[in-house]
């Protein structure tokens, strides 16, 4: 964490995003969160986000555009033994909030060396509230959803550049 804050890093708490908005600052947000480290599969492009929808309910409260992105040969980095344990492992996750991802790189925990590939998408400026900075539960929803279909648009787009035209984007 510490390491992570001297690199210009921000805690993920909405209320330091929040500020960090107000003061003009770019953010990027990775949503999946724990989810993503405990289930990801070597090989499946999934992403937790259907129910992340806290970044685009403060994207709409401070009138900032939100840019999809993602990064091919991030899965491929690791490989990962997501059955090993899980029940345990989930147990933990979601009663101490403490998450143990089972994976093996090139030296124990270093990552394999494969490419990884950022793609940034056009930026979406999302609709006018009806009541600015207060977002209603159906505009969070309506703007998570034009997000999640540019993220799949992007991946689709892209994936035959980077060696992934076999493999689909899953959204869970």
């Amino acid at each position: 964490r510490e390491l992570a804050l001297w690199t210009r890093c921000v805690d993920a708490r909405k209320v330091v995003a929040a500020r960090a908005l107000k003061h003009r600052k770019s953010l990027m947000v990775i949503p999946g969160g724990e989810q993503e480290q405990i289930r990801t599969v070597e090989g499946k492009e999934e992403v937790f986000l259907q129910k992340r929808m806290g970044f685009i309910k403060l994207a709409l409260e401070q009138n900032a555009a939100v840019v999809p992105c993602y990064a091919f040969g991030c899965v491929d980095l690791y490989s990962t033994y997501t059955n090993l344990f899980f029940k345990p492992r989930e147990w933990l996750r979601k009663t101490l909030g403490v998450c143990i991802p089972m994976y093996r790189g090139a030296l124990g925990f270093l990552p394999l060396r494969k490419p990884v590939h950022l793609v940034l998408g056009a930026p979406l400026e999302l609709p006018p509230l009806t009541k600015p900075g207060q977002p209603t539960e159906e505009e969070v929803q309506m703007a998570h959803g034009k997000y999640v279909e540019a993220l799949k648009n992007l991946y689709d787009e892209e994936k035959h550049q980077f060696g992934h035209a076999d493999r689909e984007l899953t959204i869970s």
